[in-house]
């Protein structure tokens, strides 16, 4: 990608940062505009994008939790609905070049079809999936009737190094490296398609880097089941987890995986990374990174040989 003057909204978060970090290393001229400094519901947002003044913007700020959506939707389409608008008119009057929006597998809702297509349609999704929806939709009406290009790009369930324990994957990396137990909701059987996150930075970048306009799925297109996700992580720890399921609590929808035949063909992307290797990528930071789990994870390991060694 040519050089360019970059603003990103939510730069601070977990793509975001690394976006950020990949840009920035291609010898772009980054910005940020994130919370605390920068709020994309205040007046503020149009003092960042005045400053900045950015060719591309790749928005990714966003209210990303489903169970806050269906306790406060009002809340919830403040930020992500509202906050879009507000990026997409400081787009608008700045003269931006390309809108990257990050939106979310979560408007398929139940889809009845795997793995779903872009143009399938929306079955009971939650107040986040409908504010993701909405916003694309106005991110259309940006398109035909102020002529600001955009790209859309429903994430699939994004993990990698450096994720915070809310995630499936870091909740469950962080609860088995640390001997807590592991509670998942349902009975496991429900399946998600994991995308890692530099995947996803690729995918980011070649939205900007080619002509193509509307929405698109990055993801895998492959199901993988929350027990399935288990074991992979146990077997990569080498550590025995302990679960509980709560079957008394919904465990979300019970399939999800999205068909990237789109993005293949259009934006010329594809997943370099299978689960195992993006695992693998993931439990090396909790290595390096996360040293006072890692410790209790060299703990528990050096108890559990010392059991082994005594039974033998």
């Amino acid at each position: 990608m040519s050089k360019k003057k970059i603003l990103i909204t939510g730069g601070k978060g977990f793509i975001g940062s690394r976006l950020k970090d990949r840009l920035a290393s291609e010898g772009n001229e980054v910005s940020v505009a994130d919370l605390p400094d920068v709020d994309i519901c205040s007046g503020g947002l149009f003092d960042a994008f005045e400053k900045a003044q950015p060719d591309v913007v790749f928005h990714l700020a966003a209210q990303t939790d489903v169970r806050v959506s269906n306790e406060q939707p009002a809340k919830d389409a403040r930020v992500n609905i509202m906050g879009s608008l507000n990026v997409l008119d400081a787009s608008r009057k700045i003269g931006v070049k390309k809108i990257v929006f990050a939106s979310s597998a979560a408007v398929y809702g139940k889809a009845a079809l795997f793995p779903t297509p872009e143009d399938a349609v929306p079955s009971h999704p939650s107040p986040y999936g409908m504010a993701k929806a909405a916003a694309e939709n106005y991110f259309a009406y940006y398109l035909e009737h102020f002529n600001l290009p955009f790209v859309a790009l429903r994430f699939a369930n994004v993990y990698g190094p450096g994720q915070k324990g809310v995630s499936v994957v870091g909740s469950f990396f962080e609860r088995v490296l640390s001997g807590q137990e592991v509670v998942i909701h349902g009975d496991g059987n429900q399946t998600r398609d994991f995308v890692f996150v530099k995947d996803i930075v690729n995918g980011c970048i070649l939205a900007v880097e080619s002509d193509a306009v509307g929405v698109y799925n990055l993801a895998t297109g492959k199901e993988t089941s929350l027990k399935e996700l288990l074991i992979s992580i146990e077997n990569i720890t080498g550590m025995t987890a302990r679960v509980r399921f709560n079957k008394n609590e919904s465990g979300g929808q019970q399939r999800s995986s999205l068909a990237v035949k789109k993005a293949k063909k259009e934006l010329q992307w594809e997943p370099s990374y299978t689960l195992q290797q993006g695992l693998e990528e993931t439990f090396e930071w909790y290595k390096t990174r996360r040293v006072r789990i890692y410790r209790l994870y060299k703990s528990s390991s050096e108890k559990r040989k010392a059991h082994q060694l005594s039974r033998n």
